[in-house]
């Protein structure tokens, strides 16, 4: 059997768990090997301490001093549900308003038009944005972006 198995048992050795043949394998492994000797006493050292704190009596409401807290910290947590998906809501809500209102905004505002002449004097009289912004009578800033992409 392997060191691994014993190292197991030891807590169930202490404890009178085991059967005969189990118990004299582990005592048999314990005379030769040193760490299981130590566990073992390190076993028998929790034991005796708890063993040692006596016995002692929880007060009989003691279980629902334990209950009421809990249903206490549960209250709380419920207390704040309904502010926060409320604030969340609200949030959500004045981010669609603020969103049509801008979309709104930008449809129903009429584009300005410009005159070719303020963006079109350093051209020379050859180059595509003028032939291509030339033949129009105003032309709008999406023309103007078009004409600098083409270039």
């Amino acid at each position: 059997m392997s060191h691994k198995y014993f190292q197991q048992l030891l807590s169930s050795y202490l404890d009178n768990e085991l059967s005969a043949d189990e118990k004299l394998q582990i005592e048999r492994h314990v005379e030769g090997c040193d760490e299981c000797k130590q566990r073992l006493q390190i076993f028998h050292t929790v034991k005796s301490h708890i063993h040692a704190g006596g016995n002692f009596e929880l007060s009989g409401n003691f279980t629902q001093s334990v209950v009421r807290r809990i249903r206490q910290e549960q209250e709380g947590a419920v207390l704040w549900l309904g502010p926060e998906v409320f604030a969340r809501r609200l949030i959500l809500g004045l981010f669609i308003v603020v969103s049509c209102l801008v979309g709104l905004g930008s449809l129903f505002q009429p584009e300005q038009t410009v005159t070719m002449d303020r963006y079109l004097r350093a051209e020379h009289q050859d180059s595509v944005s003028i032939q291509v912004l030339t033949p129009q009578s105003e032309i709008s800033k999406d023309d103007i972006l078009y004409a600098a992409m083409s270039k």
